[in-house]
């Protein structure tokens, strides 16, 4: 995408943000009434061997924020139900249907927040290591103690990000995905994109233990109070065989990446470019 493209879409965000303020709520990209519409999801295997997960929604709305920028992401609205869709339901019983659109997690909200990226990198796994010597050594006596196993050759992105929560409540925030469209399968559906890594997630963010050599994560790692703004890492692992063209991986340019939240309801995507 190039920088034209999202200075457009950056402007049109921002009018649309101004606009929504006046009337007191969001009106941005509403879907067509009546057009068929089939939110669910799909599972792509990426050449590095990873797994990202797409909707098979198409954003109706596209927001680009440049680096640096604060921007209101409010109510992102997720749930069963947009994994669901018409045709799951109506495979169902009418006692099925009943108990499962009943429950909190058929459709929710995040609570309101602030989001900017204000920093990243691009490293080599090898430099990572040296930084986290701890990741190093688990992930050698892991190697020790199964068949060895060549990594696919890789980077490691880490987006530093200011996020606030601006609800009325503690709550744990939604971890943004990594997208581009230098990505295999890179399209403008929700939720396409790759996934923090849960390895390196461990080594920033987990608690040391006396039993075991590596680190855990405590279920309260990503909540943020009401009100309060925390400096966050997320990481990222994009292999050689992640990427629509293989050489792009010895030239990584984080221009072309950014962090993307969806919202299901309207259908947008909110994207946080990294430079």
């Amino acid at each position: 995408m190039n920088r034209t493209r999202r200075t457009a879409r950056t402007a049109i965000g921002l009018c649309c943000l101004a606009i929504s303020v006046l009337a007191l709520g969001w009106l941005v990209g509403r879907y067509i009434p009546g057009e068929p519409r089939e939110p669910l999801a799909a599972a792509h295997d990426s050449g590095g061997g990873a797994k990202y997960y797409g909707s098979l929604l198409e954003a109706d709305e596209i927001v680009d924020v440049d680096a640096g920028t604060v921007y209101a992401v409010d109510a992102l609205t997720f749930g069963k139900k947009y994994r669901t869709g018409e045709s799951g339901l109506a495979r169902m019983t009418d006692a099925e249907r009943q108990n499962v659109t009943a429950e909190e997690s058929w459709e929710f909200d995040y609570p309101n927040l602030e989001f900017s990226v204000v920093g990243a990198k691009a490293v080599s796994m090898d430099a990572f290591k040296e930084w986290y010597p701890h990741f190093a050594a688990v992930e050698q006596r892991a190697l020790d103690s199964t068949r060895p196993t060549a990594r696919p050759e890789a980077r490691v992105i880490l987006v530093e990000a200011t996020v606030t929560n601006t609800g009325a409540e503690a709550a744990a925030l939604p971890d943004p995905l990594l997208w581009s469209g230098d990505i295999a399968g890179a399209d403008d559906r929700l939720l396409n994109g790759k996934p923090c890594n849960r390895d390196l997630i461990v080594e920033l963010y987990g608690e040391p233990s006396d039993e075991f050599v590596s680190y855990t994560v405590l279920d309260s790692w990503n909540v943020i109070e009401a009100g309060e703004t925390q400096t966050r890492t997320y990481p990222y692992v994009v292999c050689r065989g992640d990427l629509a063209s293989s050489a792009s991986l010895d030239d990584l340019d984080l221009a072309n990446y950014c962090l993307a939240f969806s919202d299901y309801d309207p259908a947008t995507i909110y994207r946080f470019w990294l430079a």
